[in-house]
């Protein structure tokens, strides 16, 4: 007996193209982590033959492995360039995107090296406060061009703060706050929304978005009804089924009303619940889930 996790690309599928379709730019596909749990060896093929040409995975060993798996397309890692890295781009064709003076640095070495000109994105720091090239180090960069000599940039980019909050005002102020900043980039794409931030209307879409979650049927935008089809669904065998008296004394009892952990609801709960199911879920773990009479 043992439990199973099915994976749906079609949903996968459909809830890219749906995202492609609200867009004039390009859509790509957000692919880091294993594409979020789901595998990426599936999932990537699956996207680039509806049509996706460009991904994105957090770090170079991903973007290596995604490689091997989608020879033509367009792969980018987001944590930028590590020292003695720059090899490793060159050699898999992969994209950095460049978050700070040191990123740049590396990458500006490489195409001294090898005497010709390398693609790259550009992060900006707008405020996430994670990732990206600040506004002292983009002055930096104005004030000292020669730090780009041999980078072509392609794309400047930007994380969303309040996507998940449609009416939140720091989203339309971020948005006016990065486009003053990649107007030092004259000729490069624009790219802002993530997920939740392709449902912010088309002044957000810019020329790329780069949906992650939303792929994968999560619903980013909470205030907002849920477009995306479901990708993954848990199925797994009941071990028991308990009748259970008022205010039983329940094990391993969890704080919270509706905990979403292994165990068991606390007793003020368990007193307005008349059947209990212990599932299997992994070797040695279960999850009691309660049937409430409302």
């Amino acid at each position: 007996m043992t439990a199973f996790l099915d994976i749906d690309l079609g949903a996968v599928v459909a809830n890219w193209r749906l995202l492609a379709g609200m867009t004039k730019g390009e859509a790509a596909s957000v692919v880091k982590a294993d594409a979020y749990g789901l595998g990426a060896a599936r999932v990537a093929p699956a996207l680039a033959a509806a049509g996706c040409t460009t991904f994105f995975t957090a770090h170079l060993a991903e973007a290596v492995a995604l490689r091997e798996i989608l020879p033509d397309a367009r792969i980018l890692a987001l944590n930028g360039v590590a020292p003695h890295s720059a090899a490793a781009f060159i050699a898999h064709r992969l994209t950095p995107v460049l978050g700070s003076l040191h990123d740049v640095e590396q990458w500006r070495a490489a195409a001294g090296r090898l005497e010709r000109k390398l693609p790259a994105f550009l992060h900006l720091e707008t405020g996430m406060n994670r990732l990206g090239l600040s506004v002292q180090e983009l002055t930096v960069l104005r004030e000292e061009p020669a730090r780009l000599e041999g980078i072509v940039v392609d794309t400047v980019m930007t994380h969303l703060i309040a996507a998940e909050m449609p009416d939140d005002p720091r989203n339309r102020d971020q948005l006016a706050r990065f486009l003053a900043l990649a107007g030092q980039f004259p000729g490069a794409k624009r790219s802002i929304a993530n997920s939740p931030g392709s449902f912010l209307g088309e002044a957000f879409h810019l020329d790329l978005i780069r949906p992650g979650a939303a792929l994968y049927g999560l619903n980013t935008s909470p205030a907002q009804a849920q477009p995306m089809r479901p990708a993954v669904r848990l199925r797994a065998p009941i071990l028991q089924i308990h009748d259970i008296q008022p205010a039983p004394r329940l094990a391993m009892a969890v704080p919270g009303p509706r905990s979403a952990r292994a165990g068991s609801p606390p007793s003020a709960w368990a007193m307005r619940m008349d059947c209990i199911a212990a599932f299997q879920i992994a070797a040695a773990r279960f999850l009691t889930i309660p049937r409430f009479p409302w």
